[in-house]
């Protein structure tokens, strides 16, 4: 199945933050006024490339639920809804240009992550620097993008020792290996466990076959979806 493109969109989006939550809450009360603040919290945090787009998301809300609160405000001070006409206006315009930036680094973010499969999965490359310099991002960038896709699920579950990407997968291997459990050894003594077996999708439910030690990427939900032997 295909993926629709607002699907992919939100694929590996963030979900709020309590920061978040709070920014767009008092925009009710306080119209327009913490939107700097959350578009200095967008630059500051620019090294998350996961919350790029994200961030100014949220400020495409906050201006929706200002104006709102602006029209609200008017119907007990008049005066303030003489404004109204370029309230309205400033407000769309900002709003339409915070989505499109939103919309392109969602975009740039979906084909960043690809990036990193091919680079992780098909040519094995896991030191950071290396990564960094394949895919032209700054070191700290790609250590926040590997902890975040591996904390929802999108990469095996893992963790960075000394600037190298290691899953807990490639532990189990090399345990087998010391145990004299090999992939060899196996297919000498129970077959069976390299043959195909249905592994359910622990993000949406569905079924897929795989491999003893196969990981494949969930066609419904993107979710990444490990089999174990």
């Amino acid at each position: 199945m295909v993926e629709s493109k607002t699907t992919t969109e939100y694929k590996y989006e963030p979900k709020p933050e309590p920061v978040d939550l709070a920014l767009f809450t008092a925009s009710l009360l306080l119209p327009y006024v913490l939107i700097p603040l959350s578009v200095w919290r967008a630059r500051a945090n620019k090294h998350l490339n996961y919350r790029q787009g994200y961030h100014y998301k949220m400020i495409s809300f906050q201006l929706f639920t200002s104006f709102i609160s602006y029209l609200v405000y008017g119907f007990f001070f008049n005066s303030i809804l003489s404004y109204i006409f370029v309230v309205l206006i400033v407000s769309l315009l900002l709003f339409f240009i915070l989505t499109g930036i939103y919309m392109r680094r969602s975009e740039w973010y979906i084909k960043l992550v690809e990036q990193y499969k091919q680079i992780i999965f098909d040519h094995g490359i896991r030191r950071i620097s290396e990564i960094a310099e394949q895919v032209r991002q700054p070191q700290l960038n790609v250590e926040q993008d590997m902890e975040y896709l591996m904390s929802i699920g999108h990469f095996p579950e893992g963790a960075l020792v000394e600037g190298v990407l290691t899953f807990k997968q490639d532990y189990a291997n090399k345990s087998d290996e010391v145990f004299g459990h090999s992939v060899t050894n196996q297919e000498e003594t129970t077959p069976s466990t390299q043959q195909s077996h249905v592994v359910e999708c622990r993000g949406c439910g569905s079924k897929l076959i795989l491999r003893s030690e196969e990981s494949k990427e969930c066609e419904y939900c993107g979710l990444l979806v490990q089999s174990v032997s």
